[in-house]
């Protein structure tokens, strides 16, 4: 298969694959190292970059499989090698991370078996101790992830090979996953046949909001997500979140999106799942994340607005706490601002400065509905000039006066 997308997107990809598995992410073509999305580890003593070289060739036999690969069988990597529109040879390295807990014995076993000099025990261990524990198996689902990220096709996980086995097959794989599928046939977990998945990738990218809104209403749960991170639940559902805004996104671009605009969505949606510390709803976020995303698609195709209209629009949504400048606007789409102003308003309707006060009435109501935040205070965060200022922009675009709104509502 093809890469299809440009660089900045499979950085965003490789950025959000470590993020989720704490692992070393390295993109390489014929063996030399382009960029590194680095977790903090401890300096590996021993592994020498040539070893990373070979691990980054190109095998021609293996192309866009993931391939579970080990340098010292003990430290484990994944690797998929494939190809861009251009014919460029790429290849992905994940690791490294260990298959087990390391013990004192397998260490000892271990350096002893590689005769490591006693001067460098000391740092290997701790190197070592600082790796990221993943069994193959969840290795090869990091597998199927990356694959369909990449190249959005499904793939069997028994499709993963590992490299020094004479099958070419995962030698615990058969065992390890009829016992998994035992487990859940008997807590009837079974993964969906992601026809769901698919629908909600389809409606992002023609912007169909009724459609999505009608499915998370009879939708209870989200299932056949799988676990990512088996022993802290709220981190799982962080995880698996983060995966949904990188799906939805891509279904967005898709869709006619500006990249821009949608990378700056997702860092928005990711921060949010990060500075929540209980995270109670992966339901609700994922419902909201492909809404937003849809509605995005939706204003754009119905309105038809320029790129620069709409990163106008979006750069005002996200900074709605903050003094926007007609200056730094013009600077976001490299736009003159007199030629920023008129065009704007020649789309909209309405100029940059009226539409950035109905966006921060917009918000404003929402904190008068549903939080205890005095007017005076909502006009602050807002960054209204003054309360009196805040109360007359609401009056004339809401027809009452926030006090009169708050009563309503309450």
């Amino acid at each position: 298969m093809i890469l299809s997308f440009d660089e900045k997107e499979l950085h965003f990809i490789c950025s959000m694959m470590q993020e989720n598995t704490s692992l070393l992410i390295i993109i390489g073509s014929d063996g030399v190292i382009m960029k590194e999305f680095a977790p903090s580890y401890h300096e590996h003593p021993l592994l020498e970059t040539n070893d990373l070289y070979l691990l980054l060739e190109n095998k021609r036999d293996k192309i866009d499989i993931p391939t579970i690969q080990t340098v010292n069988k003990l430290e484990y990597f994944l690797c998929i090698h494939t190809n861009d529109l251009n014919g460029k040879n790429f290849s992905l390295l994940m690791g490294p991370c260990l298959i087990e807990k390391l013990t004192q014995k397998s260490f000892y076993h271990f350096i002893e078996r590689s005769k490591v000099p006693h001067s460098l025990k000391e740092p290997l261990q701790a190197h070592l101790r600082s790796l990221p524990v993943f069994t193959k198996f969840q290795l090869s689902r990091f597998g199927q992830l990356f694959y369909y990220l990449l190249f959005r096709k499904c793939m069997d996980p028994s499709e993963i090979l590992e490299e020094g086995n004479s099958s070419g097959k995962l030698s615990y794989f058969e065992d390890d996953v009829e016992f998994i599928l035992s487990k859940k046939r008997a807590e009837e977990k079974l993964h969906h046949d992601n026809l769901s998945e698919r629908k909600l990738h389809e409606w992002v990218k023609e912007g169909l909001t009724e459609e999505i809104i009608e499915f998370f209403a009879s939708t209870s749960q989200l299932e056949g997500l799988g676990t990512v991170t088996k022993n802290n639940p709220i981190r799982n559902d962080k995880n698996l979140a983060i995966t949904m805004v990188a799906l939805a996104s891509r279904a967005a671009m898709e869709g006619g999106l500006h990249s821009e605009i949608a990378y700056t969505v997702s860092d928005m949606f990711n921060q949010k799942i990060e500075d929540n510390p209980d995270f109670p709803s992966l339901l609700s976020f994922t419902r909201e994340v492909y809404l937003e995303y849809a509605e995005l698609v939706k204003k754009m195709k119905f309105h038809n607005y320029s790129k620069s209209v709409v990163s106008v629009q979006q750069y005002i949504y996200n900074h709605l706490y903050s003094k926007i400048e007609l200056d730094t606007l013009a600077e976001h789409v490299h736009l003159h601002p007199n030629y920023l102003s008129r065009l704007f308003k020649q789309q909209v309707g309405i100029t940059i400065s009226e539409y950035i006060l109905q966006e921060k009435v917009k918000e404003a109501k929402n904190w008068l509905s549903y939080s205890e935040l005095s007017i005076t205070e909502i006009a602050n965060q807002l960054n209204f000039h003054d309360q009196s200022h805040f109360i007359k922009a609401f009056k004339r675009i809401q027809g009452i006066t926030p006090k009169q709104f708050q009563l309503r509502k309450r």
